[in-house]
Protein backbone atom coordinates (compact mmCIF):
# COMPACT_ATOMS: atom_id res chain seq x y z
CA UNK A 1 0.00 0.00 0.00
CA UNK A 2 1.34 3.41 -1.52
CA UNK A 3 0.74 6.73 0.61
CA UNK A 4 1.30 10.87 -0.71
CA UNK A 5 1.30 13.32 1.96
CA UNK A 6 0.61 16.51 0.13
CA UNK A 7 0.77 19.85 1.36
CA UNK A 8 -1.80 22.18 2.49
CA UNK A 9 -3.34 23.36 -1.09
CA UNK A 10 -5.78 25.05 -2.74
CA UNK A 11 -5.48 22.19 -5.14
CA UNK A 12 -4.68 18.37 -4.74
CA UNK A 13 -2.86 17.55 -7.23
CA UNK A 14 -1.86 13.52 -7.71
CA UNK A 15 -0.32 12.43 -11.18
CA UNK A 16 -1.55 8.97 -12.14
CA UNK A 17 2.23 7.56 -12.34
CA UNK A 18 2.32 8.07 -8.37
CA UNK A 19 -0.17 5.60 -7.97
CA UNK A 20 0.21 2.48 -7.45
CA UNK A 21 -1.84 -0.67 -8.70
CA UNK A 22 -3.84 -1.66 -5.94
CA UNK A 23 -4.36 0.48 -2.99
CA UNK A 24 -2.91 4.41 -2.21
CA UNK A 25 -3.83 6.40 0.63
CA UNK A 26 -3.73 10.21 0.25
CA UNK A 27 -3.72 13.29 3.01
CA UNK A 28 -3.82 16.56 1.91
CA UNK A 29 -5.19 19.19 4.11
CA UNK A 30 -8.00 22.26 2.34
CA UNK A 31 -7.37 25.46 3.37
CA UNK A 32 -9.80 26.94 5.67
CA UNK A 33 -10.68 29.82 2.96
CA UNK A 34 -10.70 27.41 0.24
CA UNK A 35 -13.21 25.15 2.12
CA UNK A 36 -15.40 28.54 3.03
CA UNK A 37 -15.68 29.55 -0.40
CA UNK A 38 -16.40 25.57 -0.90
CA UNK A 39 -19.44 25.48 1.53
CA UNK A 40 -20.86 28.67 0.60
CA UNK A 41 -21.66 27.96 -2.89
CA UNK A 42 -23.83 25.10 -0.83
CA UNK A 43 -25.44 27.63 0.86
CA UNK A 44 -24.61 31.33 1.81
CA UNK A 45 -25.43 30.78 5.52
CA UNK A 46 -22.56 28.34 5.84
CA UNK A 47 -19.23 29.62 7.74
CA UNK A 48 -16.21 27.58 8.04
CA UNK A 49 -14.86 27.97 11.77
CA UNK A 50 -11.03 28.81 10.03
CA UNK A 51 -9.32 25.45 10.64
CA UNK A 52 -8.06 24.06 7.44
CA UNK A 53 -9.52 20.56 6.84
CA UNK A 54 -7.63 17.66 7.15
CA UNK A 55 -8.63 14.68 4.32
CA UNK A 56 -7.83 11.29 3.86
CA UNK A 57 -8.97 9.51 0.69
CA UNK A 58 -8.26 5.68 -0.66
CA UNK A 59 -7.44 5.11 -4.24
CA UNK A 60 -7.64 2.15 -5.80
CA UNK A 61 -6.22 2.00 -8.87
CA UNK A 62 -7.02 -0.63 -11.71
CA UNK A 63 -4.97 -0.05 -14.82
CA UNK A 64 -6.82 3.29 -15.95
CA UNK A 65 -9.46 3.30 -13.88
CA UNK A 66 -9.87 4.75 -10.45
CA UNK A 67 -11.81 4.39 -7.60
CA UNK A 68 -11.72 6.88 -4.46
CA UNK A 69 -13.33 6.57 -1.40
CA UNK A 70 -13.42 8.22 2.12
CA UNK A 71 -14.92 10.33 4.28
CA UNK A 72 -15.27 13.98 4.77
CA UNK A 73 -15.74 14.71 7.89
CA UNK A 74 -16.02 18.55 9.38
CA UNK A 75 -17.49 21.43 11.43
CA UNK A 76 -19.11 24.43 10.23
CA UNK A 77 -21.31 27.16 11.95
CA UNK A 78 -24.52 27.66 10.58
CA UNK A 79 -27.18 30.21 10.69
CA UNK A 80 -30.65 28.55 10.69
CA UNK A 81 -33.06 29.51 7.68
CA UNK A 82 -35.84 29.49 9.95
CA UNK A 83 -34.69 31.52 13.24
CA UNK A 84 -31.59 32.73 12.71
CA UNK A 85 -29.48 31.40 15.47
CA UNK A 86 -26.25 30.66 14.77
CA UNK A 87 -24.45 27.45 15.74
CA UNK A 88 -21.93 24.52 15.09
CA UNK A 89 -22.99 21.16 13.25
CA UNK A 90 -20.89 18.32 12.53
CA UNK A 91 -20.93 16.69 9.13
CA UNK A 92 -19.55 13.24 7.92
CA UNK A 93 -20.02 12.89 3.90
CA UNK A 94 -19.10 9.59 2.70
CA UNK A 95 -17.41 10.13 -0.56
CA UNK A 96 -17.22 7.14 -3.24
CA UNK A 97 -16.30 8.25 -6.71
CA UNK A 98 -14.84 6.74 -10.06
CA UNK A 99 -12.77 7.99 -12.69
CA UNK A 100 -11.68 7.03 -16.01
CA UNK A 101 -9.52 8.53 -18.45
CA UNK A 102 -11.22 10.96 -20.81
CA UNK A 103 -10.02 9.19 -23.79
CA UNK A 104 -12.40 6.69 -23.24
CA UNK A 105 -14.93 8.51 -24.40
CA UNK A 106 -15.65 7.57 -28.01
CA UNK A 107 -16.16 10.90 -30.33
CA UNK A 108 -18.58 9.21 -32.92
CA UNK A 109 -20.73 7.86 -30.05
CA UNK A 110 -20.86 11.09 -28.65
CA UNK A 111 -22.24 12.56 -32.28
CA UNK A 112 -24.86 10.01 -32.37
CA UNK A 113 -28.66 11.42 -31.37
CA UNK A 114 -29.63 8.28 -29.41
CA UNK A 115 -30.46 8.43 -25.92
CA UNK A 116 -28.75 7.16 -23.76
CA UNK A 117 -30.02 5.86 -20.11
CA UNK A 118 -27.94 6.71 -17.26
CA UNK A 119 -27.75 5.04 -13.62
CA UNK A 120 -26.99 5.69 -10.45
CA UNK A 121 -23.73 4.51 -10.48
CA UNK A 122 -23.09 6.26 -13.75
CA UNK A 123 -23.70 9.84 -12.34
CA UNK A 124 -20.91 8.97 -10.08
CA UNK A 125 -18.37 8.86 -12.75
CA UNK A 126 -15.91 11.58 -13.88
CA UNK A 127 -13.20 11.97 -16.36
CA UNK A 128 -9.51 13.00 -15.94
CA UNK A 129 -6.85 14.29 -18.64
CA UNK A 130 -3.29 14.71 -19.49
CA UNK A 131 -2.65 11.68 -16.30
CA UNK A 132 -3.34 14.50 -13.54
CA UNK A 133 -6.13 14.46 -11.29
CA UNK A 134 -7.50 17.42 -8.95
CA UNK A 135 -9.23 15.42 -5.83
CA UNK A 136 -10.00 19.30 -4.83
CA UNK A 137 -12.55 19.24 -7.52
CA UNK A 138 -14.25 16.24 -6.29
CA UNK A 139 -14.40 17.75 -2.71
CA UNK A 140 -16.04 20.77 -3.92
CA UNK A 141 -18.40 18.78 -6.27
CA UNK A 142 -19.16 16.53 -2.97
CA UNK A 143 -20.14 19.56 -0.93
CA UNK A 144 -22.19 21.02 -3.62
CA UNK A 145 -24.21 17.98 -4.12
CA UNK A 146 -24.34 16.82 -0.16
CA UNK A 147 -24.54 19.95 2.15
CA UNK A 148 -28.43 20.57 2.75
CA UNK A 149 -29.58 23.90 1.28
CA UNK A 150 -31.40 26.00 3.61
CA UNK A 151 -29.79 24.75 6.81
CA UNK A 152 -31.70 24.42 10.00
CA UNK A 153 -30.21 24.36 13.41
CA UNK A 154 -32.59 21.83 14.55
CA UNK A 155 -33.28 23.06 18.13
CA UNK A 156 -36.78 22.90 19.90
CA UNK A 157 -36.45 26.48 20.36
CA UNK A 158 -36.76 27.07 16.38
CA UNK A 159 -39.52 28.69 15.55
CA UNK A 160 -40.25 30.78 12.52
CA UNK A 161 -40.80 34.60 12.99
CA UNK A 162 -43.95 35.68 11.74
CA UNK A 163 -43.87 39.46 10.26
CA UNK A 164 -47.34 40.58 9.80
CA UNK A 165 -49.63 44.02 9.61
CA UNK A 166 -49.63 45.71 12.67
CA UNK A 167 -52.92 45.30 14.34
CA UNK A 168 -54.59 48.98 13.27
CA UNK A 169 -54.05 47.75 9.82
CA UNK A 170 -56.16 45.36 10.36
CA UNK A 171 -59.04 47.24 12.11
CA UNK A 172 -58.98 49.53 9.38
CA UNK A 173 -59.70 46.47 6.75
CA UNK A 174 -61.90 45.56 8.70
CA UNK A 175 -64.01 48.72 8.78
CA UNK A 176 -63.67 49.05 5.05
CA UNK A 177 -65.23 45.55 4.91
CA UNK A 178 -68.43 46.52 6.86
CA UNK A 179 -68.59 49.54 4.65
CA UNK A 180 -69.33 48.33 1.24
CA UNK A 181 -70.71 49.89 -1.70
CA UNK A 182 -74.11 49.16 -2.16
CA UNK A 183 -73.97 47.79 -5.85
CA UNK A 184 -71.03 45.28 -4.21
CA UNK A 185 -73.69 44.33 -1.45
CA UNK A 186 -75.08 41.48 -3.16
CA UNK A 187 -72.08 39.79 -4.13
CA UNK A 188 -70.52 40.14 -0.32
CA UNK A 189 -73.86 38.43 0.61
CA UNK A 190 -73.10 35.52 -1.77
CA UNK A 191 -69.74 35.65 -0.73
CA UNK A 192 -70.41 34.82 3.13
CA UNK A 193 -72.87 32.46 2.22
CA UNK A 194 -70.66 30.76 0.71
CA UNK A 195 -67.93 30.87 3.53
CA UNK A 196 -70.69 29.13 5.90
CA UNK A 197 -70.76 25.78 3.93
Amino acid sequence: MNSIHLNETTHAIVALQELSHGKTIVHFKLPAQQFDKFIKQADFLYESNGKAIAIMLSIYRLNEVLTIQGVLSFSVNIRCAICLTEVERNFELPLKWTLLPIETIKPKRLQKKEEIELSTEDLEVSFYRNDKIDLTVLIHELLILEMETSPRCELDTCKTEIYGAPPERFAEESAARENIDPRWASLAALKGKLRKK
